[in-house]
């Protein structure tokens, strides 16, 4: 897991206004510093394509249509020279994982993502032998990066890392 900083502050601030679509120049931004410290302490590890956590459309929607972990996805993955792969879709409707206890937060998330499927070929994306990088923008819990991880891993990824803009810190 790479994680560019603890979720406050300032940091706390950025996310939240690239969740809202408020600073379209936050998300290149955070995906660029993402993508350095990725790049400093992977060591060995070298990803094959980037993907990262969905927003739900009617959360995207309700922001105009921005916000999100793509547009830091993006970044990282130009950043990095990679591929950037949008191969994960929800299932069902979830609650946002902000306002839910920890202790509902895997049951809220569990079964509700997907691999897409090719509307021509009826086909999932192709992930067999794949390391794959994972962007998301907060790491609470780790629920929903478990669950994501958990269908890239049963669609073929040989290993899934982690990366997100912040991790938050109890007290």
């Amino acid at each position: 897991m790479f994680a560019l900083a603890i979720y406050q502050g300032a940091v706390r601030e950025a996310i939240v206004a690239n969740k809202h679509g408020g600073a379209p120049a936050l998300a290149p931004a955070l995906g660029r510093r993402l993508a350095n410290r990725i790049a400093a302490d992977r060591g060995d590890w070298i990803p094959d394509r980037v993907t990262f956590v969905p927003t739900p459309l009617r959360r995207r929607l309700a922001r105009g249509g921005q916000g999100g972990c793509q547009p830091i996805a993006e970044a990282v993955a130009h950043t990095l020279g990679l591929d950037l792969i949008d191969c994960l879709r929800l299932t069902r409707t979830v609650a946002k994982q902000s306002l839910l206890p920890d202790s509902r937060r895997r049951e809220n998330v569990q079964g509700a993502f997907d691999l897409k499927k090719s509307y021509g070929f009826n086909k999932n994306t192709d992930l067999a032998g794949r390391h794959i990088l994972l962007v998301d923008d907060v790491l609470t819990t780790g629920a929903t990066a478990s669950e994501v991880a958990r269908i890239l891993k049963r669609g073929g990824a040989a290993s899934v890392h982690l990366a997100v803009v912040a991790r938050a810190v109890r007290r």
